[in-house]
């Protein structure tokens, strides 16, 4: 063929494609309503112009999927991997050796969970023959909940992993009916009440009716049939549909309590004690009688705390006035089916809640409980919901309940600026004399736990500062420990606006800016959250975090400055509690240089020297087991922190150890490790970290 031809030709293709034709500008359009891995993946590489109108962007594969409130319901802390998932770039990078030699040991694991999890079997065949790792309960979890069949099969037959109860749950919440079968066979499962809640919170109906047939009678004393614990765990979990279809089943055969408690003036049911007429066509031999009892209280409590917590507000009124007075009418007729359940009990919420008042204290009574402890917990229920109609639930709670709202009270943004910190809306607290004393004391701090243990959930929310805000507007009070779980969460716009707005840094007893430091500090490894993981595109395929994890970099870094500027000293202890949480990796630098640019202000004694020597020693095992950050250990050790082998074995990467050998052999102080020492690493699974020693010979001769 000729020049003249393949040019000719070459200028027709050009002509008739039509991509050819877009601009960089709409490129990039397209690109971003894809996702970024199909993006980084596949459209970069559709042909030159492409691969340069989108040079600049899209250079990192996303592995990792943020964890979402289903998950943290049912329990799942593994981790997940990315839709869709990158599975030819995965095998081409890690299916050597050399990129795993640059990895902690809890990395390896975590990306082992991430390609067992991706369902892409060639990534979990490079993962498995490379991690250098020991297979972990995390590893099957995250395999069953991704549905990953074959690779559950795979795990069970071939790597001999055992079948736990979370990975049981994990399947029957994400709907895969044939893994969660395959795992109960290879587990000889026959009591399964845990499993059905699974399916009930993750709103899986042919789960749920496929352990109902094929379970009878766990041999518990349960059947596999729902109780409204069920009910109340899928409200809580948002699973309307669900809730629905279980109250539908629960009503039936009346498995709550009858309870008739509503006051309908002189023509309703009569006060407690009372009978109520037998309704026409009821199931029920006998009448049945006013039951006040504990466990029934408790359960219509725990469904409507479900409901408050999870659902829509439209959900909560169509199912509070009959859970509140406690009126359960007999249903008659076969056994519905799913997403009939909403029209049933809307046809009893329309018989019960005639108009007339609700005798919500009767029908929630509990000896030794309170109404006042009661409305606590539906208030924190509503203000920790994370339904973006929270506000309204709680509005809806507080106008239930005759009490005044303050919701609807606004103020114009003012800003407040400290340290850094940015602007923040001013919501101003209004006085509320139209309050009565029961409103008051729902809004108070109190002497019970109810809303402490709310404000932990409240402070781990991205939205925690404007619920803050909302909260004060409405007249909450708020106490020290607000401030305190403001530091744990690492929230330095909410501990600014509690601090300086909210006037709690001039109480007697807030806490100083050391003691929240602490705190801070402590809460890296209890806020810690699983944010997306990300590598690089590019050539060399450096595992890191992502979005999430930058994001969380950046706001621990502003709140150690906030502190700092509060006042906050920091010594050589932070530095080792820094170390040990699942704080991010930059922290430790920045507090050696905050722990040295202190001790210049001194006299920089020997003993000074030695302290601190001695301090970054501790620091430096302790960061080497829980992190093995190759970054984090040098910088402790060029503050003087001896070099412990050992430690680097238990959490460090291949390339950790070969520069910790490196730095004791410089010393003459290279060693074996002892047969105590070598069991302790073996047992903890880095079997790459064992290879890597015998290697070396840094193994007793017998390991």
């Amino acid at each position: 063929m000729s020049d003249d031809s393949t040019i000719s030709e070459y200028e027709t293709d050009t002509t008739c494609c039509y991509w050819k034709r877009l601009t960089p500008d709409l490129i990039h359009k397209i690109a971003s309503c894809l996702h970024p891995n199909e993006t980084a993946s596949a459209l970069k590489l559709v042909d030159c112009e492409t691969a340069s109108a989108l040079r600049d962007n899209y250079k990192t594969l996303y592995l990792s999927h943020r964890h979402s409130d289903l998950w943290k319901a049912t329990g799942q802390t593994c981790a997940r991997a990315e839709r869709p998932w990158p599975g030819s770039a995965f095998v081409a990078h890690w299916s050597r050796p050399e990129p795993w030699r640059s990895l902690s040991f809890r990395q390896r694991r975590r990306l082992l969970c991430l390609a067992a999890s991706s369902g892409h079997a060639p990534s979990l065949d490079a993962a498995l023959a490379h991690c250098g790792c020991s297979l972990v309960l995390e590893v099957m979890v995250a395999t069953a909940a991704a549905g990953n069949l074959e690779g559950c099969e795979r795990l069970l037959r071939q790597e001999g992993c055992v079948v736990y109860r979370e990975a049981l749950k994990a399947a029957a919440a994400g709907g895969h009916l044939p893994t969660l079968q395959l795992l109960l066979a290879a587990a000889h499962v026959r009591n399964v009440p845990h499993v059905f809640r699974a399916a009930c919170v993750g709103g899986q109906v042919h789960v749920v009716t496929w352990l109902t047939q094929t379970f009878g009678s766990t041999g518990s004393g349960r059947s596999a049939g729902p109780d409204s614990a069920d009910a109340a765990a899928a409200a809580a979990a948002g699973q309307v549909e669900m809730m629905e279809y279980l109250l539908s089943q629960l009503l039936q055969p009346l498995l709550l309590p009858v309870v008739m408690t509503m006051a309908q003036g002189n023509d309703g049911p009569a006060a407690a004690g009372e009978e109520v007429p037998q309704q026409a066509g009821s199931p029920l031999p006998h009448p049945p009688p006013l039951l006040l009892t504990a466990s029934g209280a408790i359960r219509r409590l725990e469904l409507l705390l479900g409901l408050v917590l999870g659902c829509p507000l439209e959900v909560l009124r169509r199912h509070y006035h009959w859970l509140a007075s406690g009126v359960v009418l007999p249903t008659h007729g076969a056994p519905m089916a799913a997403g009939q359940g909403a029209a049933a009990v809307a046809e009893v919420e329309a018989e019960v809640d005639g108009g007339g008042g609700i005798a919500e204290d009767a029908a929630f009574f509990v000896p030794g409980d309170s109404p006042l402890r009661r409305r606590r917990m539906l208030l924190a229920a509503a203000f920790t919901s994370p339904t973006s109609d929270w506000e309204a639930k709680l509005d809806f709670l507080l106008s239930t309940w005759g009490l005044a709202s303050g919701l609807d009270a606004r103020a114009a943004p003012g800003p407040v600026a400290s340290a850094g910190v940015p602007a923040l809306r001013h919501y101003p607290r209004t006085p509320r004399p139209e309050l009565t004393q029961l409103a008051e004391q729902c809004l108070a701090v109190g002497t019970d736990d109810v809303y402490e243990v709310a404000w932990i959930d409240l402070a781990a929310r991205p939205d925690f500062l404007a619920r803050l805000q909302c909260l004060r507007a409405a007249g909450f009070e708020f106490n020290h420990v607000m401030l305190e779980l403001a530091a744990e969460a690492a929230q330095p716009e909410a501990l600014a606006y509690l601090w300086e707005e909210c006037g709690m840094g001039t109480q007697g007893s807030a806490p100083s800016a050391d003691i929240l430091a602490t705190y801070f500090l402590h809460g890296c490894a209890r806020f810690s959250h699983g944010g997306s993981w990300g590598v690089s595109s590019g050539i060399s395929g450096t595992a890191g975090g992502a979005a999430g994890g930058v994001a969380r970099s950046r706001r621990c870094l502003q709140m150690l400055r906030l502190l700092r500027d509060w006042g906050a000293v920091f010594t050589a202890s932070h530095v080792t509690q820094a170390a040990r949480s699942a704080a991010p990796e930059e922290l430790v630098p920045w507090l050696l240089q905050e722990v040295a640019a202190h001790n210049g202000e001194d006299t920089d004694t020997q003993q000074q020297q030695e302290e601190e020597r001695e301090a970054c020693s501790k620091a430096f095992q302790v960061a080497a087991v829980h992190s093995g950050s190759l970054p984090v250990l040098q910088a402790l050790r060029a503050r003087g922190a001896a070099v412990c082998l050992k430690s680097v074995a238990f959490g460090g990467s291949e390339e950790a150890l070969e520069w910790a050998a490196a730095e004791l052999e410089a010393e003459g102080k290279l060693q074996p490790l002892d047969d105590m020492e070598a069991r302790r690493v073996a047992d903890s699974g880095n079997h790459a970290a064992m290879e890597w020693l015998r290697g070396r010979g840094l193994l007793p001769q017998r390991l």
